[in-house]
C-alpha cells in the first residue's frame, strides 16, 4: 500500500495490525483496518467491567452475610442516624431495621457509656477504633449488657459489632457472692476452730494431716511445721509409742470408713513429757473441700478432735 505522496505506506510504523481480508461468497474482498491502540483500551475495558462485576459480587456477599450474621451488627454515622441494622441486631433488641434505620443508635437503646459519649467520639476520630462495655435498653424495656467493639470507616461510618454478656455479668456477680458466702462461712469456721477448748484437726482421707488448731500445737510447744502434711500417726504427738502409732492409724483408717473411734490414748508434749488420758474421737462425717481439684483425689475431709483430761506426767 502507498500514500497520497507515491511512497510506500508503512502499516507497523503506524500503528495498524496486518489487515484481514475477509470475503463472504459472491463478494469482494473486504480489508479490515483495526488500530492497535483502540484494540488495547476495548480489552481493558472488558477487564475493568470484569473487575467491576467481581467487586460488586463480593460486596453483595459480604453485605448479606453480615445481615445474615447472629452477632448484633449496626452501623452509624458518627455525626448522624443509623444506616445499617442486621439480622442479630433486631434478635436481640427487639426492633425491625425499618424501626431502628434512620433514628440514633444511642437514643433507641438509651445506650449507657462506661465513660462520656464525647470520650468515645473522640477515640474514634483519632484512632479510628473503640471497644468497651455498653448498657442497652431492648424494645421489651429490658437491659442487656453488650461488649461492644466499634470501628470508624474511611466514609465517616461507623461499624459497632456487639456481643451479649448479660449473663455472663449475672453469674459472675453470682459466683462473687457466693465467694463472700464462703469467706464468711470459713473465717466463722477458723474462729471456732482455734476457739474452742479441745485439740481439733482436719485429715484428708488418706490420713494426712492438713489442719491442727491453735490449741494442739500451741499448749504441746510445737509448731504446724512439725505436724501439718504428713501422716498423722507420724506427727510427734505420738512419738513415745509404736503402739500409740499403731492406734492412731486404725483410728485413721476407721474414720476413713465411716466409722467412729473412741479411746484414751497417751501423748507426748515438745518438752518430751508424757499426757495420759486423752480421750481421741475420729468424726466420721467427710467435710468436703471444692478448692482441691477432683483429680488430686483428696476432695474429702474428716476432723479428728481430742479432748485432754487430768494429765499426769
Amino acid at each position: 500500500m502507498r500514500s497520497a505522496s507515491g511512497a510506500a505506506f508503512d502499516g507497523k510504523a503506524a500503528g495498524f495490525r496486518s489487515p484481514p481480508i475477509r470475503q463472504e461468497p459472491g463478494c469482494a474482498p473486504t480489508i479490515v483496518i483495526a488500530s492497535a491502540p483502540a484494540a488495547r483500551a476495548e480489552s481493558n475495558m472488558e477487564s475493568q467491567s470484569t473487575e467491576s462485576n467481581a467487586t460488586f459480587t463480593r460486596t453483595n456477599r459480604l453485605a448479606n452475610l453480615l445481615m445474615l450474621s447472629y452477632e448484633p451488627m449496626l452501623a452509624w454515622d458518627i455525626d448522624g442516624p443509623i444506616e445499617f441494622w442486621n439480622a442479630g441486631a433486631e434478635q436481640l433488641y427487639g426492633f425491625a431495621s425499618n424501626e431502628a434505620i434512620g433514628r440514633s443508635s444511642h437514643a433507641l437503646l438509651q445506650t449507657k457509656f462506661p465513660v462520656e459519649f464525647t470520650e468515645v467520639s473522640s477515640r474514634l476520630r483519632n484512632e479510628r477504633y473503640w471497644s468497651g462495655e455498653l448498657r442497652h435498653v431492648c424494645k421489651d424495656g429490658r437491659e442487656v449488657i453488650v461488649d461492644s467493639r466499634m470501628q470508624l470507616l474511611g466514609d465517616g461510618t461507623v461499624l459497632e459489632v456487639n456481643r451479649d454478656v448479660t449473663q455472663v455479668r449475672a453469674l459472675a456477680d453470682v459466683q462473687a457472692m457466693l465467694t463472700q458466702d464462703v469467706s464468711a462461712a470459713a473465717a466463722k469456721f477458723e474462729a471456732l476452730f482455734n476457739q474452742s477448748g479441745i485439740f481439733a484437726g482436719i485429715m484428708d482421707l488418706q490420713g494426712y494431716l492438713r489442719e491442727a488448731n491453735d490449741l494442739s500445737v500451741n499448749w504441746c510447744g510445737y509448731t504446724r511445721d512439725q505436724v501439718l502434711d504428713r501422716p498423722f500417726w507420724d506427727t510427734p504427738w505420738w512419738r513415745g509409742s509404736e503402739e500409740m502409732k499403731a492406734r492412731i492409724r486404725f483410728a485413721a483408717d476407721q474414720a476413713a470408713s465411716g466409722f467412729v473411734f473412741r479411746e484414751e490414748l497417751r501423748y507426748w508434749v515438745a518438752d518430751g513429757r508424757e499426757r495420759r488420758r486423752l480421750c481421741a474421737a475420729s468424726h466420721s462425717r467427710p467435710v468436703r473441700d471444692d478448692n482441691v481439684p477432683a483429680s488430686h483425689g483428696n476432695r474429702y475431709y474428716r476432723a479428728q478432735a481430742g479432748r485432754s483430761g487430768v494429765s499426769r506426767i
